[in-house]
């Protein structure tokens, strides 16, 4: 599933150093599904501003459903 995500530099700065986005976005959302890391109820994203578009590719199929299942404003 094809996502548009806005990350600001400092974001996209990190996640590039381990690799390309789609590979490492995935690889989070893979420690996530086996629980080896928590993403849901967290704080609200920053504003856009001076955020930069980002076509991520998300394979993990339980996100996938997460984000049918939620509006983009939830904390899940």
């Amino acid at each position: 599933m094809l996502m548009s995500v806005y990350l600001h530099k400092e974001v996209s700065d990190v996640l590039k150093y381990y690799g390309k986005l789609d590979d490492v976005v995935n690889k989070i959302l893979e420690h996530w599904e086996t629980g080896l890391i928590e993403l849901e109820d967290k704080p609200p994203a920053p504003p856009r501003d001076g955020a930069t578009r980002y076509s991520i590719d998300i394979k993990n199929e339980e996100y996938i459903d997460l984000v049918r299942r939620y509006p983009p404003n939830s904390p899940k």
